[in-house]
């Protein structure tokens, strides 16, 4: 994945994205595993604040496949995206001027990282010293 990450011409860049982006949306759960596996997520995120739409667009639909499957070798997939600057990427492309990066950011961040107000009655409560865990 050399040439998809690193260094490289734009022109391989993006090509390695449209390969990388087919394999994961016409794969099997098993290939979407090995990519993201092999390092896939961060070069996806990498792409995300480049000027071209249309691969900003695949890297996108890519990352929207691996949160889909849910995990990664016992990680959350949302963990592994946020933890490739993929949150903070995303969320600055909901102000973008292409109205489907727009609607596409919305989307991934209302869908799999948009849980603050579920998770308000997770926090335990504080009794004097002790704390008291679990959902009213």
């Amino acid at each position: 994945m050399v040439g998809f990450h690193t260094g490289g011409d734009w022109d391989v860049k993006k090509e390695a994205t449209w390969v990388v982006s087919n394999i994961l949306s016409g794969g099997t759960a098993a290939h979407v595993t090995r990519l993201v596996e092999f390092g896939a997520v961060q070069p996806l995120v990498d792409l995300l604040d480049k000027d071209d739409a249309k691969i900003v667009l695949v890297a996108l639909d890519a990352l929207e496949v691996i949160l889909k499957l849910g995990a990664v070798g016992g990680v959350a997939a949302t963990t592994l995206v946020d933890e490739a600057g993929g949150v903070e990427a995303v969320e600055g492309l909901q102000h973008h001027e292409n109205a489907k990066i727009y609607e596409k950011s919305v989307a991934l961040i209302e869908t799999y990282f948009g849980c603050e107000q579920e998770d308000a009655g997770i926090a335990p409560a504080v009794d004097g010293n002790t704390f008291k865990f679990g959902l009213n």
